[in-house]
């Protein structure tokens, strides 16, 4: 992985509850400003007529300034106000020289949205939602942060929140944090992460949403999903499946660190066949991959989960071994053997590697099959002898 991601917002880390398939809240409508609510914003009138006690001049890099006739009490006062405005007012009421304005330079985008921004300000508080569109959230969240308007952080983040309940729309944020490492990405990141986790469920294997996040996301995003209650079996399958899909996609620019990571045992669904089914795409993956693990790491990327299987009172075929055997890395199939054989002869890991280096898969799939059969018979026999005992 290229970079250290990093969940900002530690307070975004509370439980996470997954939506049911298809609930799509839509997104947070834009509201158009009514005619009531613009007679409101009284900055706009000329300023002969707004009765303004405060000009702020706004400059840009290139030097053009533009001049906006404001109220002190509108920026400063109330549960929307400016800390940035409130400590100069404050400075500059104790100051008889002020000039009653103040110049502020501003990066470009921040400068094009400032009258929006001023605008927030002045507008009903029932409106004020109605300013937030997804292009514009960058610079309205630079202005936010600059002039300590904690109230519009905050209207921010609901917008967010709200927009990102469509899968569209969180597609669109999603890529943003592929391309652009600002403040504000930093601040949707933790928020993009939940929303993953939550519609977990709608999303789909090989949809474009899936695999435009970044493996750092995604593990986030799996992180929440093992600590999150009330997931039954299919859904723990369904989440799977889409965590096989992103690694078989990314596998190239994957390790087998991340793979443990992505592939932990918590993560395997409570249906045995599922759980089976789940851990020969794992294996395979690890095995396609090329990825170098130990034998404590395929114990946890599902190995019992094969054995188990193996060992069922019906016993296996060659039909069944050989497809596990044909997908799993070698030293997978090694500790097969070795389970295969554990009674009444014990085989070690080393001697199975000697063994299946030598010999065809053919061969080696048979061993199998005739051991868990032998065994699966003692097993049986000694079932019934303990069960007349008893009796």
């Amino acid at each position: 992985m290229d970079d250290v991601f990093i969940m900002d917002n530690a307070s975004d880390e509370e439980d996470v509850e997954v939506m049911e398939v298809n609930r799509q809240p839509s997104s947070t409508a834009v509201v158009n400003m009514s005619d009531e609510n613009k007679t409101l914003l009284l900055w706009r009138l000329p300023k002969e007529e707004n009765f303004s006690d405060w000009s702020i001049n706004v400059t840009t890099a290139e030097g053009t300034m533009t001049t906006y006739n404001v109220h002190r009490s509108a920026l400063a006062v109330g549960p929307r106000k400016s800390g940035y405005f409130e400590a100069l007012f404050s400075s500059s009421r104790s100051n008889e020289s002020s000039s009653n304005a103040c110049e502020v330079s501003l990066p470009e985008d921040a400068t094009a949205i400032f009258p929006l921004f001023l605008d927030y300000f002045y507008c009903s508080p029932t409106e004020r939602l109605g300013l937030m569109k997804r292009d514009t959230l960058a610079p309205l969240h630079f202005l936010a942060e600059y002039f300590k308007v904690s109230e519009l952080t905050n209207d921010i983040d609901d917008f967010v929140q709200g927009d990102m309940r469509n899968l569209l729309n969180l597609e669109t944020y999603v890529l943003r944090l592929i391309s652009t490492d600002d403040n504000l990405s930093k601040f949707l990141r933790p928020r993009a992460t939940k929303a993953c986790a939550e519609q977990i469920l709608s999303i789909e294997t090989g949809s474009s949403l899936l695999h435009a996040i970044r493996p750092e996301m995604f593990i986030y995003v799996l992180e929440m999903l093992r600590s999150s209650k009330g997931i039954s079996s299919n859904q723990h399958y369904h989440i799977c499946r889409l965590a096989i899909d992103y690694a078989r996609t990314h596998q190239g620019s994957l390790d087998a660190n991340y793979c443990m990571g992505l592939f932990s045992d918590k993560i395997f669904p409570s249906d045995n066949r599922l759980a089976r089914l789940v851990a020969i795409d794992i294996l395979e993956i690890t095995k396609l991959a090329g990825w170098q693990v130990s034998e404590w790491e395929l114990n946890h990327l599902g190995v019992p989960l094969l054995v188990d299987y193996l060992a069922e009172s019906d016993g296996p075929t060659i039909a069944n071994v050989s497809e596990i055997t044909s997908k799993i890395p070698m030293r997978a199939v090694d500790m097969l053997l070795v389970e295969a054989f554990k009674s009444p002869t014990e085989l070690d890991t080393a001697t199975a590697g000697v063994i299946t280096s030598k010999i065809p898969l053919t061969v080696v799939n048979t061993m199998i099959v005739e051991a868990f059969k032998s065994r699966n018979a003692d097993t049986q026999t000694q079932d019934t002898d303990t069960a007349r005992a008893q009796n």
